[in-house]
């Protein structure tokens, strides 16, 4: 199993756990707002509690770019490699 596939596991834990979505309509392509109804107060919780899951810090600006579950993905995986390649620097 790829970094990515359990980065997207966890990504739809989060979702699913915290703002109570339905496992079966969390897709990749799936929009936050639009297919999820995620909205500004539900994405600050949602960007918090991948803060605390995964370690990481995901600026506000770089939140409110975010569109799709895939965007947030890629997102976390972005950050934590950051993380780990400054751990090894």
């Amino acid at each position: 199993m790829s970094e990515g596939s359990g980065v997207a596991q966890r990504v739809v834990a989060v979702l699913t756990q915290r703002l109570g979505i339905s496992p079966e309509f969390v897709t990749p392509t799936a929009e936050l707002a639009e297919d999820l109804g995620v909205d500004s107060v539900d994405a600050v919780e949602f960007a918090l509690a991948l803060e605390r899951e995964f370690n990481v810090r995901l600026p506000d600006e770089v939140i409110a770019e975010v569109r799709t579950v895939q965007d947030v993905i890629d997102l976390v995986c972005e950050r934590t490699r950051v993380l780990n390649e400054a751990g090894r620097g």
